[in-house]
């Protein structure tokens, strides 16, 4: 039995942004492919932003075939699904700044993440069960809250993957560049900043969850915002 009459917008909005992460996978995709030096970069670019996809799938997928008030057991094999994928997106976003000029120099550092990502997909395997999780509701559907250890720490990786080490690269970028290239990268940086702070919005979801229709805009914005930065810069450049 499908039920995504009982959830219509909530799937929308999650369909809208598996469509912009699918897209920006595309295109990262295909400037890889047309990248006249070999480099593993712009593969990394295209990993990330496909497991985003993923992790947004996954969700669409159990809107469309789990009943709205869905139980533990029915959602924690979709969230350990999402949270293995979020996990990963964020892992080869960070790669991908790793393996620009700023970055080429500080070969250590690609440890870093390595050992971060695999704690956390450890955590994400290990610590929800259906003993150590919890539902919530917005009213119209049920979600799950996950462990706070394991959101704690997704949240710190977060920071440094999602946020400080992309805002950082994108700045160094802009200062480089001139007219619209530096004005798009400024753009990049605002709506990377939404996609953290949207993520984030959603690990928190037992606090948020009334807010949720609301994220997913957030994170609609921000994809949109990303993919139209790529777009104009690679056109003014």
């Amino acid at each position: 039995m499908l039920y995504i009459a009982e959830t219509p917008l909530h799937f929308g909005l999650v369909i809208i942004i598996c469509v912009l992460t699918l897209l920006g996978s595309l295109i990262a995709l295909i400037l890889a492919l047309r990248s006249e030096e070999p480099s593993c970069t712009l593969y990394n670019l295209f990993l990330g932003a496909f497991f985003a996809f993923l992790t947004f799938m996954v969700l669409a997928i159990s809107m469309y075939v789990l009943p709205a008030a869905a139980t533990v057991d029915q959602l924690l094999p979709t969230y350990l699904g999402a949270w293995s994928f979020i996990g990963l997106h964020g892992f080869f976003l960070v790669m991908y700044m790793l393996g620009l000029p700023f970055f080429k120099r500080r070969i250590w550092a690609i440890f870093l993440p390595i050992i971060g990502t695999l704690t956390f997909l450890a955590l994400v395997w290990i610590l929800p069960t259906p003993a150590t999780v919890t539902i919530v509701s917005d009213g119209v559907m049920n979600f799950l809250a996950m462990p706070f250890t394991l959101v704690a720490y997704g949240g710190f990786l977060a920071i440094f993957y999602l946020l400080l080490i992309p805002l950082i690269v994108l700045y160094r970028i802009a200062q480089a560049r001139q007219g619209m290239a530096k004005t798009w990268t400024w753009i990049a940086m605002i709506g990377q900043t939404l996609w953290f702070i949207g993520l984030i919005l959603m690990a928190l979801v037992q606090y948020t969850a009334p807010f949720i229709l609301f994220t997913y805009g957030l994170i609609i914005v921000a994809g949109i915002l990303i993919i139209l930065s790529i777009y104009f810069v690679i056109v003014s450049s």
